[in-house]
């Protein structure tokens, strides 16, 4: 094919120039020979009339393809029908009849048919196309859908049914694969009347059956006619998918929604189990009816979760977008990159709340600044300066200033991290991206003795592209502080901002605010630019000459602080963050808020303390989002993930794209099982900040928490393939670990630091997972992890040990002020003691245990104590009270992440497991060993549940007289501890057990 513009003929089956890259044409032509229905080709007119555009798939009555009508000018859907089904004339007359009486469906959630075709022998529907996907594709991809976007899209079918019911019209096969979701979440059911059509014999064979079976009512099993009340039921049937993930029926009767999703709200439960009465007259009616306990459930839920209605938003301009599932792409005008970005974070990734209109508040982008003077002493001026004068600017309540990291992220997404000069179309980029009004640049010349620094601000508002600039001189480097005092008022002036807002303004001095000491600032913001690198060690080193300088550089403490929590030590961590908290008054008002929310909410006891200085940083800047962020990220610490969610959320109204805030929203959205969210979220981080690592994390921990380890795999090989020498990175080990493959990830952990405390209990962890629990002990020993070790002696028998260890974790939960330490050690010592066969002893600590989560911040952290109380029930024999107190133990339970820690839910699991199995409720007791079974990261911490429940599947199924799936699973049990301790009582058992089956 010959390229349009550079004319190399290129191979015909090539889409772009070989030469110049420029698109070609598809290839077009016209039927001229006899082709099978189902194989029309890409470009080819159809008809004389329909270009083909794309192939979509097949279904019963054939093969779909997306076509381009050149007589209406428009997209439409094109579905052939097969030769088989067009041959038989009653068929095509009823069809006929049936797409003209669907024809008057109008309605916004109903895909409009236009008309049935005959083409030569080939008979075709043409219909509305909708861009988007499939509810069936979206249910499998996402495995459930929040409870807010599942209420949104039955609504919506809801609304579709009962405009088509009020025509006398009933659809007869609802089902997934027939309902689109278009890329605005509108959801429109497809092929109304083809089910009725297809009736004849010969196509949906005697007895005249329509539908898919899964979605079937009873009354179309058994050949009645359905009204609409069958549409309805399949509604139920959906409604149910989309939240548990899996069909209601394995056996005559309906699983309970609630039962395998806890979340789910009891009003939706009782909701979804009416719609699937096998009495249609216990069904609701009609699908008005259904509609308005619809709003009642959906008006019940709390406001973060719930899908608001899509209205069009006002903007100054429109702004065209594309969404793919797996990949966001990112408008090529450079100047709506963020705007284009918070309108797909807005529809895809958050509840979509109507954005807020844009604030009359300056946001300013404070660049490097650029050294044009031969002096390479000032080369640490070219960020040192900038970040002085963000922390000096960030004093104002009168205008907002894009924080450090988030600069550097910018910069770095753009690939000019390293830059300090910066062309129109650079600051434009800049701009967008960070959703700045105004950008600032600067150079620094040193001609003689003296320092000259040069500031120019440039607005990026259509109704403000001013340029102003600005010049300033100083002795030598100690004045540089002064200058920058200076600096701020006159960026004021510039932004219009008057004498008296100014004189009323925050704006303490900047050597009050940070230091002194021109050598140890230098030396601190060094350290700042390792620590957004990932440089932890590096960045400590640099800190801690900056506090040899200056013994009360609080900014610097605080920043020790948060590097040697990054890297697991706890114990320094603290006591530079003590160090920050006690010279806060020589920091900035913003930096003194951060420090206080920093120290308080490292203690679980005083979390409250760190709420209120979040709602005190928030009511001095209400648009701050780093407040937001940290906010956030104090509710996400207290497991109260609605309000997170809500902070977080509000950050990106802001215009916050800092790569910490992606991060932090995907951690909440994913804790709370929005996993779709989760993910996107993750992805349009990636596209404004690629390969950036802390949104890669989350991402790989979304993956991982749903299951989804190829996919993990795939983004873990981008990153540290396991094939280089970067195969020591950890994550490969714990990936290798989820694949049951505990000899490769122990070897990986291995060639790591022997004596680091981090891989030896790596190392233990895959060492407990294997039956190796005299092994996994010694590992543990040395280190301080008091809370494995008392879980190993405990599993061991070694009950002397593990309640002096349990000693050992309140002991240490009571010093740092830690209520979840103290509750784990108190649910391990009770779980001793009634090992031990002292009940009353147990009842004693489980009582203890009550009133210390009582008074807890974090509420969830009550399933400690509902566990214990339920095994004790259970021991006692008392399976319904047993039973009722682990499930709400489990309820509570987060969903799993490595990223935030949540990688023990095995360990519930198994008590109500065994409560069931107990209790003599064995398909219960299945569903419980199933889910620790396919556990991911919750199976990590207490890998010996994981593995054991196999053991405990194989006597289920032994017990329901399903012989070959237990001798699988005792199998699949004997090989993962193959080399477990000897004398192990389950493997012993299990081999007695294999034998006799």
């Amino acid at each position: 094919m010959k390229c349009p513009k550079c004319e190399t003929v290129n191979p015909a089956e090539s889409k772009f120039c070989m030469e110049c890259a420029t698109p070609l044409p598809s290839p077009s032509f016209t039927r001229t020979m006899e082709l099978p229905a189902d194989e029309l080709p890409r470009g080819m007119v159809f008809a004389g009339r329909y270009e083909i555009i794309e192939e979509l798939g097949a279904g019963g009555m054939g093969r779909v393809y997306r076509a381009h009508d050149t007589k209406l000018n428009e997209e439409v859907a094109l579905k052939l029908i097969k030769p088989e089904i067009a041959a038989d004339k009653r068929t095509v007359e009823r069809f006929h009849n049936e797409i003209k009486i669907a024809r008057k469906i109008s309605h916004k959630n109903v895909c409009r048919t236009h008309d049935l075709h005959e083409e030569g022998r080939t008979l075709y529907l043409t219909m509305e196309y909708v861009r988007g996907e499939d509810l069936k594709s979206l249910i499998h991809r996402t495995k459930t859908l929040s409870v807010g976007t599942a209420l949104a899209i039955a609504r919506q079918m809801a609304e579709g049914l009962a405009e088509a019911h009020k025509l006398g019209i009933v659809h007869r096969d609802l089902k997934p694969g027939n309902v689109m979701i278009d890329k605005d979440g509108q959801a429109k059911i497809m092929d109304f009347g083809v089910a009725r059509a297809m009736r004849e014999k010969g196509i949906t064979g005697a007895g005249a059956i329509i539908g898919t079976q899964e979605y079937m009512s009873p009354e179309q099993v058994e050949g009645k006619e359905a009204d609409q009340r069958a549409d309805i039921y399949a509604l139920g049937i959906i409604l149910f998918e989309m939240g548990t993930g899996r069909v209601p029926f394995e056996g005559e009767t309906a699983s309970i929604p609630r039962k395998l999703i806890p979340q789910i709200p009891e009003g939706l439960n009782k909701l979804i189990l009416r719609c699937l009465e096998k009495d249609r007259e216990e069904r609701y009616q009609t699908a008005e009816e259904l509609i308005a306990d619809l709003a009642v459930v959906d008006e019940a839920l709390p406001t973060t979760e719930r899908i608001a209605p899509r209205r069009k938003t006002i903007t100054r301009r429109e702004i065209t977008v594309k969404f793919q599932p797996r990949k966001l792409l990112l408008p090529a005008a450079a100047v709506l990159v963020l705007a284009a970005a918070g309108l797909l974070l807005w529809r895809y990734a958050i509840r979509p709340p109507i954005l807020p209109l844009p604030t009359a508040m300056a946001n300013l982008a404070i660049l490097y600044f650029e050294n044009i003077s031969q002096d390479k002493s000032l080369d640490d001026w070219k960020t040192g300066l900038p970040q002085l004068l963000t922390t000096d600017l960030g004093q104002s309540k009168l205008l907002t200033v894009l924080g450090s990291d988030q600069i550097y992220g910018l910069l770095k997404g753009l690939n000019m991290a390293e830059e300090s000069k910066y062309s129109s179309s650079d600051l434009e980029k800049i701009a967008g991206r960070g959703r700045a009004t105004h950008t600032i640049t600067g150079s620094i010349l040193k001609p003689g003795n003296r320092i000259i620094i040069t500031v120019a601000m440039k607005g990026h508002q259509p109704n403000d592209s001013s340029s102003s600039s600005m010049k300033f001189e100083c002795d030598d480097e100690a004045g540089i502080p002064a200058v920058v005092d200076k600096m701020t008022t006159e960026i004021k002036h510039a932004l219009d901002l008057s004498r008296a807002q100014i004189l009323g303004d925050f704006d303490a001095p900047a050597v009050d605010i940070s230091t002194r000491s021109p050598e140890a600032f230098k030396l601190y913001n060094e350290g700042r630019r390792h620590h957004l690198a990932a440089d932890y060690e590096k960045s400590i080193a640099l800190m801690l000459q900056a506090v040899k300088l200056d013994p009360e550089f609080a900014l610097a403490f605080r920043s020790l602080a948060t590097s040697s929590r990054s890297i697991g030590r706890a114990t320094e961590a603290d006591q530079f963050l003590q160090k920050a908290m006690e010279f806060s008054i020589k920091a900035s008002r913003r930096e003194r808020f951060w420090i206080q929310i920093d120290y308080y909410g490292r203690a679980e006891q005083t979390y409250e303390k760190a709420l209120v200085t979040c709602q005190e940083w928030l009511e001095s800047y209400p648009e701050d989002t780093q407040a937001m962020l940290l906010t956030g990220r104090q509710y996400l610490s207290i497991e109260d993930f609605e309000r997170a969610i809500s902070h977080l959320e509000k950050g990106f109204q802001s215009g916050d794209v800092n790569p910490f805030s992606f991060y932090w929203l995907a951690l909440a959205y994913d804790a709370a099982g929005f996993f779709d969210r989760g993910r996107r979220t993750c992805e349009l981080g990636l596209n404004i900040h690629p390969h950036n690592r802390q949104i890669e994390s989350a991402l790989l921990d979304n993956y991982v928490s749903q299951g989804l380890i190829a996919d993990a795999r795939i983004l873990l090989e981008k990153w540290s393939p396991q094939n280089t020498g970067q195969s020591t990175n950890p994550t490969w080990g714990r990936l290798l670990a989820l694949e049951d493959k505990f000899a490769e990830a122990a070897a990986l952990f291995s060639k790591n630091d022997p004596a680091s405390p981090f891989f030896q209990e790596r190392l233990s962890s895959i060492s407990l997972a294997e039956g190796k629990f005299g092994t996994a002990a010694d590992l543990v020993k040395q280190t301080d992890d008091h809370l494995l070790l008392a879980y190993l002696e405990y599993r061991k028998g070694d009950h002397s040990e593990a309640l002096n260890e349990c000693e050992k974790i309140l002991q240490e939960g009571r010093a740092k002020g830690s209520l979840s330490s103290q509750a784990w050690g108190l649910q391990l010592k009770g779980l001793v003691e009634l090992t031990q066969g002292r009940a009353e002893a147990a009842r004693q600590t489980a009582e203890k245990l009550r009133r210390l989560v009582e008074t807890a911040a974090n509420r969830k952290l009550a399933r400690h104590s509902h566990f214990l109380a339920g095994m004790i029930e259970d021991q006692a024999g008392r399976y319904k009270s047993a039973i009722e107190n682990l499930e709400i133990a489990v309820s509570l339970l987060p969903k799993e992440s490595w990223e935030l820690g949540f990688s023990w839910q095995s360990l519930f699991l198994e008590g109500l497991a065994a409560a069931y199995y107990q209790s003599g409720d064995l398909a219960r007791a299945e569903e419980q060993f199933r889910k620790i079974a396919s556990l991911g990261v919750g199976r990590l911490r207490f890998g010996d549940t994981y593995v054991k429940s196999f053991f405990w599947l194989g006597k289920v199924y032994e017990r329901m007289g399903k012989k070959a799936k237990a001798r699988e699973n005792y199998r699949k049990f004997l090989d993962l501890w193959k080399d477990a301790d000897p004398g192990l009582p389950e493997v012993e058992d299990a081999k007695k057990r294999l034998a006799a089956l």
